[in-house]
């Protein structure tokens, strides 16, 4: 299970936490940041989300959290922002990132430390979103 346990209304700070196989809850952090978000789980229990960094002027940004250990997986080269919706039992992440100069949003699958950009699909319509990705790694 997922979920976010809120701090404080009054300065919107929040911590990602899943609930374990065993029952506990474990607070996945937020790279020194004050809020995280968990969108996606796979069976082996690693995560996608957003988080916000501390004092970065970035909006918000993408994170795979695997083995304990939360990472920040990037940009298409913009400044405004990156989500992770999805994961599948690869740790292929998708979601969508800003791409350079901020002047739209696309989909992206990040593998094996990389993020790709899939692109949109044309026409006067500059933005895409990925919230899935199946095992085939077909976002």
């Amino acid at each position: 299970m997922l979920g976010v346990r809120e701090r404080s209304r009054r300065d919107a700070t929040a911590i990602a936490r899943i609930c374990t196989r065993g029952g506990s809850l474990l607070n996945l952090g937020a790279l020194g940041g004050t809020y995280s978000q968990a969108y996606g789980l796979n069976d082996a229990g690693q995560i996608a989300g957003i988080f916000y960094p501390a004092n970065s002027g970035l909006g918000q940004q993408g994170f795979l959290y695997s083995d304990g250990v939360m990472t920040d997986i990037g940009t298409l080269g913009g400044n405004g922002g990156t989500a992770a919706y999805g994961i599948n039992a690869s740790a292929d992440v998708v979601g969508a990132s800003f791409t350079s100069g901020n002047a739209s949003s696309h989909a992206f699958v990040y593998s094996g430390g990389t993020m790709t950009d899939i692109g949109t699909l044309g026409g006067s319509d500059l933005t895409s979103v990925a919230y899935g990705v199946n095992n085939a790694d077909r976002s």
